[in-house]
Parts: structure tokens; C-alpha cells; sequence
């Protein structure tokens, strides 16, 4: 029996076939990822909606997006969060993020 789960393997034959890539193919890669997670982002989430449409042609095009500060981290949380994810007790992120704030802010007043 194998200790190891076979997802490793086929991760590690993954990571072994990008091992030659040009430094090109690399950056065309990572473009075409953070093109998916800022379209998931602004799709998916009421504070990332208001984003402008950006077409990422270069690793350097992210640099045009908005800088978030801590506080608005704090304040805009929930309007944060992924809408359509949903945990295993059908609640969205929304709630959960609320019951354990709630639980946090009752730890820290004991």
C-alpha cells in the first residue's frame, strides 16, 4: 500500500512538467491565472465589482488596480467575500464570517 495519495503523484508530474519553461511561458502562465482570479473576483464579489475592467497584458498591468488599505479590509469585509460559495451547512461565507465574529468578539471580552 502507498502512503501517499495518488492527487501527489499526478501534482508532482505536474510541477515536473513545468519544470522547462521559459521565464516567458512562466509570466504567460501567471498572467493568465490572476486574469482568472480578478474576473472571478469582480464577478463574484460586491467589493471587487466596482473594480475597473482590466485586460492584463503583463505582470506589471496589475500595478493599475487600486491599493486596498487595512482599514478598508476591516470595514468591507463581507462585501468582500465570494456570494455564490456556499459551506457544507448551506450558509454563505456571510454568515459564517458573522458567527465567528461574533464568537471572536465574545472571547476577547471575557
Amino acid at each position: 500500500m502507498n502512503r501517499y495519495a495518488q492527487s501527489m503523484y499526478e501534482d508532482l508530474e505536474q510541477l515536473k512538467s513545468h519544470d522547462q519553461l521559459s521565464r516567458r511561458e512562466i509570466e504567460h502562465r501567471q498572467i493568465v491565472s490572476l486574469q482568472h482570479i480578478l474576473d472571478l473576483a469582480r464577478a463574484c464579489s460586491p467589493f471587487y465589482s466596482a473594480y475597473p475592467p482590466l485586460k492584463l497584458t503583463s505582470l506589471s498591468a496589475w500595478s493599475h488596480l487600486p491599493i486596498i488599505s487595512r482599514e478598508e479590509v476591516r470595514t468591507m469585509a463581507q462585501a468582500m467575500l465570494n456570494v455564490t460559495v456556499r459551506d457544507e451547512t448551506g450558509f454563505g461565507l456571510q454568515q459564517q464570517v458573522r458567527r465567528v465574529a461574533a464568537s471572536m468578539c465574545a472571547i476577547r471580552q471575557r
